[in-house]
């Protein structure tokens, strides 16, 4: 059922990333419609303007030309024509709402403008931009400009040729329209791309919290469904255990008082220490199996580690000894004390010296370290360095920490697992690293002044 679940939430999962992606898709398609449409909306409402402009332009042209003699305004006498043309104009500019219409010169002087306030030959540079497009209404074409801004302001304006009496062009009319509506197109598209960005990042943030959780719920079935298995694995473990032990009690037993009564002391046999040897690797085993099944809780006190290796390596002293495997400890003074497990402890650091005094089996040098090191993330780290001269290790030395590994012919492959185990608890870190026929170097590093709970801390610093 716990891996049908999982199972149901890695499809959730994946939906919950092919969703994400749609709306993705479908929210930057609907902006980069509403891009292109307004942006066509735009040439669109350009287009429709220059040609009303055109239009308006064509027509005031006309009635202004009724009013023109040979010359435009030769004289100052002839102010009764400048104020009727002036009037034109001014009907013109209300009637169609435009923001000026106006005349000028070859050196864009202002002749005749709509707005009484304007001076009489007043030079209007910004319409030398459209200087194209007044040469062509100075051949007799009606034109538009395109668009452009003055003070910030975009405008567009139609320009069309006034003649004299005898047909010559003396005269540029300009009916000039507003065109803010434009801004109002900028300012709603820019509001378009902000809406789209604030979105696009609110569905990405949207996407990496349903993500995470939908992960961490996977990860929480996945330590169920392993705490499930453990607690039955640990109910197997105990019944098995109970059945293999006394079995194994006897045996030892048996096979002491056969040694005691058979094997000449004088000339000891070795074949009556088999017996023993095996039933005690057979008891290892069992008590591993039991270790590994039953998580138990830490139980935290102060204490210095730098004491734990020292004991642990005392033990050990004698079966050091008889192989030739010589211990080189270079162990900090510094190092604080903290609350660990001393039990989980002995057995992480017997479960790792044996590991190297069994890679030289013709005996060898174990290097033994200890210090604190610093971890800005996290705080402060004691680290216990352990490393041998044995054959080493090819390969991936992760596969190492999995259940049931082991690379000799006789162990049960669960010593590094319940190390690592025992070590994350503490919230903790271990790694192995090794050159194949040079040695293999274990680090691992507890951290200190820590906060645990049943479990220990669930996630190790990978920053040392």
């Amino acid at each position: 059922m716990a891996e049908d679940a999982i199972k149901t939430l890695r499809q959730r999962r994946l939906a919950v990333v092919l969703i994400v992606l749609i709306a993705f898709f479908l929210l930057v398609g609907f902006n980069l419609g509403s891009w292109i449409f307004l942006m066509r909306m735009e040439d669109r409402l350009d287009v429709e303007l220059g040609k009303r402009l055109r239009a308006v332009a064509s027509l005031t042209v006309r009635m202004v030309e009724g009013e023109v003699g040979i010359d435009l305004f030769p004289s100052e006498a002839n102010a009764i024509q400048r104020l009727i043309i002036q009037d034109i104009l001014v009907d013109v500019r209300e009637e169609n709402e435009l923001e000026g219409v106006y005349i000028f010169d070859e050196g864009y002087r202002v002749l005749v403008d709509s707005r009484e306030s304007a001076r009489l030959l007043e030079k209007r540079s910004y319409l030398e931009e459209d200087r194209e497009m007044i040469a062509r209404a100075w051949r007799g074409e009606i034109v538009a400009s395109p668009l452009y801004r003055v003070a910030g302001h975009p405008f567009k304006n139609g320009y069309g040729g006034v003649s004299n009496s005898v047909g010559r062009v003396v005269g540029i009319l300009a009916v000039e329209g507003n065109a803010d509506f434009f801004d109002v197109l900028g300012q709603f598209r820019r509001g378009l791309w902000v809406g789209g960005g604030v979105s696009v990042l609110v569905i990405l943030v949207l996407f990496f919290f349903l993500y995470r959780a939908v992960g961490m719920l996977i990860q929480t079935h996945e330590k169920m469904e392993k705490s499930e298995r453990l607690a039955l694995l640990g109910q197997m473990a105990a019944g098995v255990a109970h059945e293999i032990r006394n079995p194994l009690g006897i045996i030892r037993g048996t096979a002491e008082v056969l040694r005691d009564r058979y094997n000449p002391k004088e000339k000891p046999d070795a074949l009556f220490e088999y017996i023993p040897m095996e039933v005690r690797r057979l008891s290892k085993m069992v008590n591993d199996f039991l270790t590994f099944a039953r998580d138990r809780d830490l139980v935290l006190r102060q204490g210095q580690l730098n004491d734990v290796i020292d004991e642990v390596l005392d033990g050990l002293e004698k079966e050091f000894r008889e192989t030739g495997t010589r211990v080189v400890k270079v162990l900090g003074p510094d190092l604080p004390e903290f609350s660990f497990d001393a039990d989980g402890m002995t057995q992480v650091l017997l479960n790792l010296f044996l590991n190297g005094h069994q890679a030289m089996p013709d005996g060898g040098t174990m290097r033994v370290g200890s210090k604190v090191v610093s971890s800005g993330k996290d705080g402060e780290y004691v680290v216990v360095e352990i490393a041998d001269e044995g054959r080493g290790i090819e390969g991936d030395t992760e596969k190492l920490f999995e259940p049931f590994y082991t690379t000799r012919e006789s162990g049960s492959g669960l010593g590094l697992a319940i190390t690592r185990r025992i070590v994350e608890k503490h919230g903790g870190w271990v790694r192995i690293e090794s050159v194949a026929r040079k040695g293999t170097t274990v680090r691992l590093g507890l951290l200190v002044g820590g906060r645990f709970d049943n479990g220990g801390v669930a996630s190790p610093s990978k920053h040392l």
